[in-house]
């Protein structure tokens, strides 16, 4: 019996230097954004997704739907991308949107006190409703 091991490597590496191609593309237009025109947040949100764009591209480009990634215990990707758009939702719109005053650095960001406040509360509340539908 003949193995597929050596096309299916062949196939990992050039998705894989297909999505590092995309992802050094994307950076580099928002590194040269950030240096040279003004460094906004709009740019550097724009850059902290770039991993997450690049990933669907790439899907996109193999003809794999994200639908295709192992979403269980497998795989990093679900967590990589939830992680990046958690930081762009954080980092770069609920921050600047938040009125700031001496105690505010205790509340907002990544590490106030209120991001875990409220996971706990849609945790509570979706453990009660699982339990209700006997999930």
């Amino acid at each position: 019996m003949i193995s597929n091991e050596p096309k299916m490597h062949e196939q990992v590496r050039k998705t894989i230097l297909l999505f590092l191609g995309i992802l050094t593309l994307l950076s580099a237009i928002c590194y040269y954004a950030i240096l040279k025109l003004n460094p906004t947040s709009i740019y550097v949100g724009a850059l902290m997704m770039c991993p997450a764009l690049s990933a669907l591209i790439t899907l996109k480009l193999v003809k794999r739907p994200i639908s295709s990634l192992p979403w269980g215990l497998k795989s990093l990707w679900p967590a990589a991308l939830f992680h990046s758009v958690h930081n762009i939702f954080i980092q770069k719109i609920f921050t600047p949107l938040t009125i700031t005053n001496d105690s505010s650095p205790f509340w907002i960001d990544k590490y106030g006190l209120m991001l875990p406040i409220i996971t706990t509360l849609f945790a509570i509340y979706f453990w009660r409703k699982a339990k209700v539908e006997h999930l």
